[in-house]
């Protein structure tokens, strides 16, 4: 099955954590569960062509 760059069957993504809230060390006080994840920035890639689809590669 060939999988070039117009059904490549997978995705490329560049992730990046960008920042996780945590309170002071000093403090009791607890984040809300949705502020305890990492913070996350994806950017994805669309493959327009592979090597294999090059004459020249």
């Amino acid at each position: 099955m060939n999988q070039g760059a117009n059904n490549p069957g997978f995705s490329v993504a560049q992730v990046r954590i960008v920042f996780q809230l945590a309170p002071p060390q000093c403090s009791t006080a607890k984040l809300p569960d949705f502020l305890s994840h990492p913070l996350l920035y994806v950017q994805p890639f669309h493959i327009i062509t592979t090597p294999e689809d090059l004459e020249d590669t």
